[in-house]
């Protein structure tokens, strides 16, 4: 049978009524120990029976109340777990606990441990989060952008990381188009310049600073290229492979291209391109196809050319031919001619020699009689310089 006190801490303090016990209960300030409260009584605790009194019979005690059923949390009932034993999933490490015991932690075990960023994915030992899992950087990341909410996100053409299909940082495949030159790459529809060469984009052939392919020279020339034709100076092969269509010893002239280039001193002439017509610009006799230079332009022609050279084109007859005799009036009329060819492209033209007050009026010099004048007009005419007005 439970001691008094046992049957008090379990009922309450009062007076307490048993078949054939009465128990008296204290209010005392002990703390319940609920081992001393399922104690059997001692022998000296059993009350003597009143004298008279018919003997009594004991009924049996019911069944102790055990005050710590399973686990409790009760003050008093707390078990302390051994080691890797536990109740609930907090009691464990790994956050897993099952038939009370913990669980290690693993990718696949639907919890957030180890140093994983979500449930079994990202950190250094499970495999990148998918799009929408808790991320810290984007390496948790299977796309390996990490947004600003701290979520992986999906790849983009401008996220700065090659996911994807994209061969390299957002160019490849088919969302982010093609490539530019030094990006990675694996065929020539990846990149820009549809060349993919030992894994690297590479500029077009004809732009890459290189002579290759069936190049005459440097990015240029070549009949299968496609690349542009070659400048003077460049190497060829033919005619074809020149802006100037002139190949001349492996090397392209610049003579034909349309422009003054080279050693030219006209546009294509001169220099090494031949000889120039009249006035055309000119250094020495012969870059003229006169072979008269003057006053850095080609004589010739039957004009102004002839009028402004004529003492050097008429080259059987000069201003001294009739000795002294108006030899000094000769030569000033032919200069004056010279100087003023822009007026006096031909010997009568309007305000040049035949009209009062011309810029070279054939009186100042003899008059068209005088022997210096004579001879003038003689060495226009053996210069076929052409004598009538414009």
């Amino acid at each position: 049978m439970p001691s008094r006190l046992a049957l008090c801490g379990l009922f309450g303090f009062g007076a307490l009524v048993v078949p054939g016990l009465v128990v008296g209960c204290t209010l005392t300030s002990d703390p319940y120990n609920p081992l001393e409260a399922t104690a059997p009584l001692q022998p000296d605790e059993v009350p003597a029976a009143d004298a008279g009194a018919p003997p009594q019979v004991m009924e049996p005690s019911p069944a102790p109340v055990n005050p710590c059923p399973g686990q409790s949390e009760l003050a008093g009932c707390e078990v302390e777990l051994l080691p890797g034993e536990c109740s609930v999933d907090t009691d464990c490490e790994s956050l897993h606990c099952r038939e009370a015991r913990c669980q290690p932690p693993s990718c696949d075990d639907g919890r957030q441990n180890q140093d994983e960023a979500s449930a079994d994915c990202g950190g250094s030992v499970c495999a990148r989060c998918a799009v929408g899992a808790s991320c810290r950087g984007g390496e948790d990341c299977a796309a390996g952008v990490c947004g600003d909410d701290g979520t992986c996100e999906a790849p983009r053409c401008d996220d700065g990381v090659a996911n994807g299909d994209e061969r390299s940082v957002d160019c490849g495949g088919e969302a982010c188009g093609r490539c530019a030159s030094g990006s990675p790459c694996s065929a020539d529809a990846e990149c820009v310049s549809d060349r993919c060469l030992g894994g690297s984009c590479r500029p077009r052939q004809c732009e890459d600073g290189e002579r290759n392919g069936s190049e005459a020279d440097i990015d240029c020339g070549g009949n299968d290229a496609g690349c542009p034709r070659c400048g003077a100076g460049d190497s060829c092969g033919s005619d074809a492979d020149c802006t100037s269509a002139n190949c001349v010893n492996g090397t392209c002239s610049s003579c034909g291209d349309g422009a003054r280039n080279g050693t030219e001193t006209g546009v294509d002439c001169g220099g090494a391109c031949g000889p120039c017509a009249p006035g055309d610009a000119c250094r020495v006799d012969a870059d003229c196809q006169s072979e008269a230079c003057q006053d850095g332009l080609c004589c010739g022609g039957t004009r102004e050319d002839c009028t402004r050279c004529a003492r050097r084109l008429a080259r059987t007859i000069s201003c001294s031919s009739n000795g002294a005799n108006g030899a000094a009036q000769c030569d000033a009329f032919l200069a004056c001619l010279a100087d003023n060819s822009d007026v006096c492209s031909v010997r009568y033209a309007p305000g040049c020699s035949d009209d009062p007050g011309g810029v070279c009026n054939h009186t100042a010099f003899g008059g068209n009689s005088g022997p210096g004048v004579a001879l003038a007009d003689a060495i226009l005419g053996t210069a076929a310089c052409t004598f009538g007005e414009e």
